[in-house]
């Protein structure tokens, strides 16, 4: 959720920690498996839809198994394929790809997709600004880990606000960490209780058997 803004970020120490001990269970996964959930959780691919992420390495497959519904404003969510170097999708029928490593202001539609899990398994550039941000407009921090309600259960609530300088907090988004495991189960836009879109991290396995050529495109 909102990755583009992790260049920027400024984490609050206890909020930071807490969140840096549920990432590590990804950063140290040798494989990785779950089903995502979306719900208007992007501006790039909106609508609901379900996807199913597999990474190995640095090798991943992020597939769309729900698509949404027809006829619905913005583009859908397509394929993506990384055989740990590039990333493969096809664009109109045709094969295209793009280096898993990008560029600095890039956020790429895979990770905008596959989230803070893929991310930290990738260890992606906006990963990493996410704890080193370089000077930029206005400070984000982290705020919680806060208890509330979400999606049917009990969860961890990690805030991201900006301040932009005028002594007001805008929150921008909020991470979902289970209640007692160190796992994310979804991340959400900034009104989790007044509907904001969302993506939930569901039926994730880790250390899973996957294929040696995980990620090849077809």
């Amino acid at each position: 959720m909102l990755p583009y803004l992790f260049a920027f970020l400024a984490p609050a120490q206890d909020a930071a920690e807490t969140l840096k001990e549920v990432l590590a269970t990804y950063e140290s996964a040798k494989s990785y498996r779950m089903r995502v959930v979306h719900r208007d959780s992007s501006g790039l691919f909106p609508g609901t839809f379900e996807q199913r992420l597999e990474a190995k390495g640095k090798r991943f497959e992020l597939k769309v198994t729900v698509p949404r519904a027809a006829g619905g404003e913005g583009q859908s969510a397509p394929d993506y394929y990384c055989d740990g170097e590039n990333v493969f999708t096809y664009v109109r029928g045709e094969l295209d790809f793009a280096p898993l490593d990008y560029p600095q202001g890039v956020s790429p539609g895979w990770e905008v997709s596959g989230g803070l899990p893929l991310m930290a398994m990738m260890k992606t550039s906006n990963y990493s600004r996410l704890w080193s941000p370089p000077v930029a407009f206005g400070t984000f921090t982290f705020r919680g880990p806060e208890s509330m309600e979400w999606q049917g259960r009990t969860v961890r609530r990690i805030r991201l606000l900006l301040d932009t300088g005028d002594g007001a907090l805008r929150e921008m988004a909020n991470f979902m960490l289970d209640e007692k495991k160190a796992l994310l189960v979804g991340a959400s836009g900034p009104k989790p209780t007044e509907g904001s879109g969302f993506a939930q991290y569901l039926d994730q396995e880790f250390d899973v058997a996957l294929p040696d050529k995980l990620g090849d495109p077809p």
